[in-house]
């Protein structure tokens, strides 16, 4: 489908009534897109309710707007592209595995109805010695449950609010983020991973910063 001069790829999911987005025949290059809620194709409307695995992986473009009826971002959708301002869908539950890995994000602005955030989802880019992203703002929503190691590690944002739903934060979900010097974390926490903050820039921690539920701390 054409939108403002830009052609976006969709494939028909099982269901017979939704659609994904996805690759096209080349690597999308455009400015900014809009993502439609719905696409007729011979005669049928469908809804759009997922971006695929690398629809937009090494994609050069600058921003997307997202429909509020996607509920999926798959594995590296948008891992190294060069997108800088992504608006979520308010319908969003699941980021899943490096879908925007290396990319040049710039925040991550994440409504109530988000429940999980995989592994290495937000990660940097790797410079040969540990991750560096561009991300300078992060919001993570009340709603969410998991958020999987490395998550976010590289990241340049200063101030983290960790939802209280999450009872484990996981090895190098927060690492080598150097400007992250405010943190709070979830009431019912039980573990921190291994390096989870490790080379971050906190630079106290009172005695209410642990909450009394936690049991263990990694290396």
């Amino acid at each position: 489908e054409a939108l403002d001069s830009v052609w976006l790829y969709y494939s028909i999911n099982p269901d017979g009534t939704t659609v994904s987005v996805t690759q096209g025949p080349a690597t999308y290059n455009f400015g900014n897109a809009e993502i439609p809620e719905t696409v007729t194709y011979e005669g049928k409307t469908y809804t759009v309710t997922e971006i695929a695995n690398s629809a937009f992986a090494s994609s050069r473009i600058n921003s997307i707007i997202m429909p509020n009826t996607i509920t999926t971002i798959y594995d590296e959708a948008f891992k190294e592209s060069s997108v800088v301002n992504v608006t979520f869908s308010k319908g969003l539950k699941k980021i899943c595995k490096s879908a925007f890995a290396a990319s040049s994000i710039k925040e991550a602005i994440l409504y109530e109805g988000l429940e999980t955030i995989d592994e290495y989802a937000f990660i940097g880019s790797w410079t040969g010695y540990y991750y560096v992203g561009k991300m300078t703002s992060l919001v993570l929503p009340t709603s969410l449950k998991y958020l999987g190691n490395y998550a976010f590690d590289g990241q340049a944002f200063n101030k983290v609010i960790i939802p209280d739903n999450i009872t484990e934060i996981k090895d190098y979900t927060f690492s080598h983020c150097t400007n992250l010097d405010t943190v709070v974390l979830p009431k019912k926490l039980q573990s921190i991973g291994s390096y989870a903050f490790a080379s971050c820039a906190l630079q106290k921690i009172d005695e209410d910063f642990f909450p009394s539920t936690l049991t263990t701390i990694g290396d």
